[in-house]
């Protein structure tokens, strides 16, 4: 799109926000050295700007990164399950290394999904927020959390529930302003435009390119 001289709220689908929280905050629960953490941001930033798919990322996130202790735990475990079967040690050997590269591959998935979907629902916050700043959100204007198909047991009571721009949703007994609501969450959220708030096309372009879909007709 263009850019509007009429129109300050203007981002584009890279979503600037989003790369600027993810530049600072993503990997920061992630148990591992501080370079990896700056690696993985690094990427994250990346994947949000050129749009790379979590499975692409993913794969790169699996040089940088190892198993977790309870995954260490639970490989050492089933080597140990394999040695009282009647396998060649080799076999055992090579039985456990597939289910730690396993281990590995799901932890990287879960790792880039998570710090992506984070950083770019961290993002449609502040575009929420800079948009009501900017009067495209009305003082009453609200944001939806949005479930994706299949959602678990923590997420599904939370689907299509509301709470103004700068309120908080409590899961777990935290309050947080936006999804992940747990590691490999897949939710989002979307504004809901407060009453007398009537945008222009460029307007609504604007949100949308900046990931703020409506959730009713604008």
């Amino acid at each position: 799109m263009a850019s509007d001289p009429k129109t300050p709220f203007g981002f584009t689908g890279k979503n600037v926000e989003a790369q600027r929280w993810a530049r600072k905050n993503a990997a920061s629960l992630i148990k591992v050295n501080d370079e990896t953490k700056k690696a993985v941001r690094k990427l994250v930033v990346r994947s949000i700007r050129e749009g790379i798919p979590v499975r692409q990322a993913s794969k790169q996130i699996r040089t940088m990164v190892g198993m977790t202790r309870p995954q260490t735990a639970a490989a050492v475990n089933y080597k140990a399950r394999l040695m009282q079967t009647n396998l060649s040690k080799k076999k055992v050997q090579q039985a456990t290394d597939r289910y730690a590269k396993k281990k590995i591959r799901e932890r990287a998935r879960m790792i880039a999904r998570t710090e992506v979907v984070q950083s770019l629902t961290a993002g449609q916050q502040a575009s929420m927020e800079q948009a009501q700043r900017s009067k495209f959100l009305g003082k009453d204007a609200q944001k939806e959390w949005i479930t994706s198909y299949g959602a678990c047991k923590l997420c599904a009571p939370l689907g299509a529930t509301k709470r103004l721009v700068k309120e908080t949703w409590r899961v777990a007994g935290s309050a947080i302003p936006h999804p992940t609501a747990h590691p490999n969450c897949r939710c989002t959220i979307v504004p809901v435009p407060g009453r007398g708030v009537a945008l222009t096309l460029n307007e609504r372009e604007a949100l949308l390119e900046a990931g703020l879909t409506p959730s009713v007709p604008l």
